[in-house]
């Protein structure tokens, strides 16, 4: 058994040795040169099979990652739990072989490095596969679009380092090839020396051989054969030679494409489950118009097996006339080698149907297309209606153009109020946004403009400069979280019979502040202009929006004119509205470059502007917009490129006589009296309250919340004379605290505080005797409000 196991692992070269028995010098000359050369030459082939197997693996691993994203795709449009398990089997497959890659690559470092890449890249492919299998359960028949992204996105780096690992180890195949080639010319020149000496003993050999090899080159022929038509091999001999090396490698080869075989088998149901379940059309054409592909809804629509189209063209399946429709626009996209949509219509059996088609060429490596894919969903019903409602367009069109000018008005009014409508949709959007986080900004600024009072009050010089410019700040950031919220719904303002000369001489002192040393302001005010009805915080942000924009239409300096006079009815325009009566116009010029057409379409929308980043908000003209129409006014502008621009705002003449300025004086010098509870969740916030309550005299308790307030309120030995609480708090807020409180103490006073004025509900304001005071405040408007209840 030891001799012919021996025998059996001897090479092929041996075996004819040992028989023939050629001279020793021969021999040994023979051998000596051959051992050399095959040494070379197995080298040689070591590094070629080491390049083959790279190469192998990294198909291997595409074919894996590809297998997995056509699985999650199939989930993600189908659903079905059926394809969850390829995933995590090709990510099994996947993880092994770049193992291997990794166990390849132990001599090279640079590679080396490479496939730890390819491995965090596939991590990451398959974690973005998981995040697409997960949202696309949650989402149920929405299609994930961010994670779909991020999927592709990570499979195209893996598709770049894949291709260029890929293209690496090409290069190295053909040097590898050409070395072997190079020792195997060696060996051919090697064994024909060899031949010469061993002429005798090569014959003898042949002639022993010949039959045995003859006999196992036909065995491997016909495993050859049984391997490209995917058939089992025939029993290989246990021989070790070149020929059993070659059997085993055709055997492992055999397994290899077994295995691929079954995945291509598994992908191609997978992609034959996705199509057949969509509900749209999907057909592949080869370049020269005929089908090799369709799903079962074409099978469905058109009435005819699938066998019938395979092969055939469109002209032997539709009429002429569509057909040709059909194969231009296939052209057209074989020409381009870009996809495309079409509307195509389709008579069969008599009935004509439209189809929204996506054409797509499938291109090779080279980029060149090879096939045509299409999908088309069938939008026939869509079609018809969007027809009907054409033609009924043109009728109403028609009969519109028949009818008076008064039809005509209507019509323009509609339009008006559908814009109107959608405007008030984003408005709504932009509330939500902004109701979000109002009570926590608010109480952040309460809290700011608390503690930058007290230290105003207390500080002198420099540092009560700095403190007003805190408050400053603190207020237009207020005023800005108020604009925010204006958008979502109809602000409510107080709007009170006022002269707006007092208004302008107000703000003028801050306006100039905020223009800078190189603009002017200059105002030109007539006399004896009358009253509107309006909120004069509103006029003033008005101003201070207008001249911020006037001044930064000016970099290099200028002037800005605000001016206001009274205009009569009898001179007002036909376009000026249908209210021909008095009204008081207040407007702000600049002398700027003007306001580009563009521009003009848009600059009244909500977040549009064309500053930088970081110098703007795009609420100014919209806050200006939206404080107009509250007031019952509108606003304008002329503007001219060059020659600068004028916003002027009109509001109807109240016909009121100038009301009386309140005297000026400090209201808060009388010491306070009572017992009054805060109740408020934020810490700076209830701790700066307590302090301007406690320095007015008044006995003041805390508590952190609703269910802290009961404590307080059971503790108390006398009775609370007010609560001041916030509405919005964890735990119990102040509806639920007063909901409480209501039942022993129906009497009892409250001030609700909050941030956002629309969690106040009018439910809660009629149960109880409630006053309002929304965040942001001042110490005086704390103190007014608190004065102004516990009279009552």
């Amino acid at each position: 058994r030891k001799l012919q196991r021996a025998w059996l692992d001897l090479p092929l070269r041996g075996k004819g040795l040992v028989v023939v028995s050629l001279p020793v010098v021969a021999l040994l000359a023979g051998l000596s040169l051959l051992s050399a050369i095959a040494t070379w030459e197995q080298d040689a082939q070591q590094s070629l099979d080491h390049t083959v197997e790279v190469e192998r693996n990294l198909d291997a691993i595409l074919r894996d990652l590809l297998s997995a994203e056509s699985a999650a795709r199939g989930y993600v449009i189908t659903g079905h739990s059926d394809l969850l398990p390829a995933i995590e089997s090709a990510r099994a497959e996947a993880e092994a072989q770049i193992k291997k890659l990794g166990q390849l690559f132990q001599d090279n470092p640079t590679q080396h490095e490479r496939i730890i890449s390819l491995r965090k890249l596939t991590e990451e492919k398959f974690a973005s596969i998981a995040s697409l299998v997960q949202a696309a359960g949650a989402a149920g028949a929405h299609m994930p679009n961010p994670e779909l992204e991020s999927s592709q996105q990570t499979m195209q780096s893996l598709r770049a380092m894949l291709d260029r690992l890929e293209k690496e180890e090409a290069g190295l195949e053909k040097v590898r090839e050409q070395r072997l080639q190079t020792a195997r010319s060696h060996s051919v020149t090697g064994g024909i020396a060899t031949l010469a000496l061993g002429f005798f003993g090569g014959i003898a050999a042949i002639l022993i051989f010949s039959g045995s090899l003859a006999r196992r080159m036909q065995v491997l022929c016909m495993n050859a054969r049984a391997l490209r038509f995917e058939s089992p091999l025939l029993a290989l001999s246990p021989a070790r030679d070149e020929i059993g090396e070659v059997e085993k490698e055709l055997e492992a080869t055999s397994t290899v494409m077994a295995r691929r075989s079954e995945k291509l088998r598994r992908s191609e149901a997978q992609l034959r489950a996705i199509i057949d379940h969509t509900t749209a059309l999907v057909y592949i054409k080869d370049l020269d118009g005929r089908y090799t592909l369709v799903n079962r809804q074409m099978e469905e629509a058109f009435g005819i097996p699938a066998r019938h189209f395979l092969g055939k063209s469109c002209r032997q399946i539709y009429r002429a006339e569509y057909a040709a429709e059909i194969e231009a626009r296939d052209h057209e996209v074989l020409r381009s080698g870009e996809p495309r949509v079409f509307e195509e219509e389709v008579l069969h059996s008599g009935v004509i149907r439209t189809y929204l088609s996506h054409i797509v060429p499938l291109l090779d490596r080279e980029g060149k297309p090879y096939a045509l894919c299409g999908v088309a969903s069938d939008i026939t019903q869509r079609s018809q209606a969007a027809a009907q409602l054409h033609q009924q367009l043109e009728q109403t069109g028609q009969r519109l153009e028949q009818e008076s000018t008064q039809h005509q008005q209507t019509a323009e009014a509609l339009k008006s109020t559908q814009a109107q409508l959608l405007q008030a949709q984003k408005m709504e959007i932009i509330g939500h946004l902004a109701s979000g986080v109002a009570h926590d900004f608010n109480n952040i600024l309460t809290a700011i403009m608390g503690y930058a009072t007290l230290l105003w009050s207390e500080a002198e010089g420099t540092t009560q400069d700095y403190a007003a410019e805190i408050l400053q700040a603190a207020e237009r950031a207020a005023t800005l979280s108020k604009q925010l919220l204006g958008f979502g719904r109809v602000q409510p303002n107080e709007p009170k019979i006022i002269a707006l000369e007092p208004v302008i001489r107000d703000v003028e002192g801050m306006l100039r502040r905020v223009i800078g040393d190189t603009i002017s302001l200059r105002t030109a005010i007539e006399r004896n202009v009358g009253t509107v009805r309006a909120d004069p915080s509103q006029i003033e942000q008005l101003l201070l929006n207008l001249v911020v924009n006037a001044r930064d239409a000016m970099p290099t300096g200028g002037r800005i004119t605000i001016a206001l006079r009274q205009r009569s009815g009898q001179g007002n325009s036909p376009n000026d509205g249908e209210n021909c009566g008095d009204s008081v116009e207040l407007s702000v010029t600049d002398e700027g470059t003007g306001i580009p057409p563009e521009v003009q379409r848009r600059m009244f929308e909500p977040f549009f502007t064309t500053k930088r980043p970081g110098q703007g908000t795009g609420l100014g003209l919209a806050t200006c917009e939206m404080i107009a129409q509250q007031n019952n006014g509108r606003i304008e502008f002329t503007t001219a490129p060059a020659k600068g621009t004028t916003f002027i705002l009109r509001l109807p003449s109240s016909g009121a006589p100038v009301p009386a300025r309140p005297a000026s004086g400090n209201q808060t010098s009388a010491p306070g009296q009572g017992t009054l509870l805060v109740v408020e969740d934020e810490p700076a916030v209830g701790e700066i309250v307590a302090l301007f309550l406690r320095d007015l005299g008044y006995e003041v308790l805390t508590a952190e919340n609703g269910e802290a307030a009961e404590r307080v309120i059971a503790g108390c030995e006398h009775e609370i004379d007010l609560i001041v609480t916030d509405l919005s708090m964890p735990r119990m807020n102040g509806r639920e605290l007063l909901a409480r409180l209501s039942r022993n103490n129906p009497r009892v006073r409250v001030i609700l505080t909050s941030g956002n004025e629309e969690l106040l509900d009018d439910a809660t304001t009629e149960s109880l005797e409630i006053d309002f005071l929304p965040k942001p405040f001042t110490r005086q408007g704390l103190v007014e409000k608190v004065r102004a209840v516990l009279a009552k």
